[in-house]
C-alpha cells in the first residue's frame, strides 16, 4: 500500500481567480507572483522563499530525508534520485508545457480575464500528443506501472499527474468538440491511463477532495456552455469567466 508522506509544512490557499497571487502582500513574499511558493520564516520573519514545484519537491525532500524516504517518495541513493530528478526535468519542457498551453488557451485564459484561442489550444494538442507517447513508450514500463518504472510512487508522479488530469477542464471549453478530451487522450496509451490510475490510488479521499473542485468547474462550465448554445446566444466571448 502507497501513501503520501507528511511533512511538517503548513499549507495555505491563494485564490488565483481573485488574483491573490498579483496582491502587493504576495509579492512580497514573492516577487514572481506565482504559485506554489515556499516561504520558510524564524521568529516571524521570512528567511527563505523558492519557486517552481519541481524545486520545491526536491528542496523538501533533500530537507526530511528520513521522513521521505520512509514513503519511499525519494531516495537516499545518488543515482536513484538523479532518475528522479531526470524526470522532473523531462517533465517541465514537454508534458509541463503543452498541458498547461491547452488548458489556458481552451478554458482557463477565459476565467482569468483572457481570451481563450483554438489556434492555439490545438498547437499545444498536438506537442501533448507527442509528450504523451514519449511517457507511454519510454518513462512508463508494463512490470511497475509508476515512473522509471520504479515499485513505488515518487515525488516525479505527484507532479507530473496533475498536469494531465488537469486537462479534465476541457469538458468546459468552447472547443470541447474540436479538442480530444482527458478520456480520449488516454484511451490509446494504456499504461498512461494504468500510471494515472496508480497515482490517484495513493491516497483516494484526499485525490478525490482535491480535484474534486476542479471537476466541478469544469462541470458547471459545460452546463453553462449548453445553456448558451439553447438559447442561440453562445460565441467564444461568453467564455470569459464562465
Amino acid at each position: 500500500m502507497h501513501r503520501i508522506v507528511n511533512l511538517p509544512v503548513k499549507l495555505k490557499l491563494v485564490k488565483l481567480h481573485k488574483r491573490e497571487h498579483k496582491s502587493e502582500p504576495f509579492l512580497r513574499v514573492n516577487k514572481f507572483g506565482q504559485v506554489p511558493a515556499l516561504v520558510e520564516r524564524q521568529k516571524g520573519q521570512v528567511k527563505f522563499v523558492l519557486s517552481e514545484s519541481s524545486a520545491i519537491l526536491k528542496y523538501l525532500s533533500e530537507k526530511y530525508p528520513s521522513i521521505v524516504s520512509e514513503s519511499k517518495m525519494y531516495s537516499n541513493d545518488l543515482r536513484e534520485k538523479a532518475k528522479i530528478w531526470s524526470a522532473l526535468d523531462w517533465y517541465q519542457t514537454t508534458i509541463r508545457s503543452s498541458a498547461a498551453g491547452v488548458s489556458w488557451h481552451a478554458f482557463v485564459a477565459g476565467n482569468m480575464g483572457g481570451k481563450v484561442s483554438l489556434e492555439l489550444a490545438k498547437h499545444y494538442e498536438e506537442r501533448l500528443k507527442m509528450s504523451l507517447d514519449v511517457l507511454e513508450t519510454l518513462r512508463l514500463g508494463d512490470k511497475f506501472p509508476f515512473l522509471n518504472e520504479r515499485e513505488h510512487p515518487s515525488i516525479a508522479d505527484l507532479l507530473v499527474i496533475e498536469d494531465i488530469v488537469n486537462l479534465v477542464v476541457l469538458k468546459g471549453s468552447p472547443f470541447r468538440e474540436e479538442l480530444s478530451s482527458l478520456d480520449q487522450l488516454l484511451a490509446e496509451r494504456p499504461r498512461v491511463r494504468k500510471w494515472r490510475d496508480a497515482v490517484m490510488r495513493i491516497n483516494k479521499p484526499i485525490w478525490d477532495e482535491i480535484h474534486g473542485v476542479l471537476e466541478m468547474v469544469a462541470e458547471n462550465a459545460s452546463k453553462k456552455i449548453d445553456a448558451l448554445s439553447k438559447s442561440s446566444r453562445f460565441d467564444v466571448a461568453s467564455m470569459s469567466r464562465l
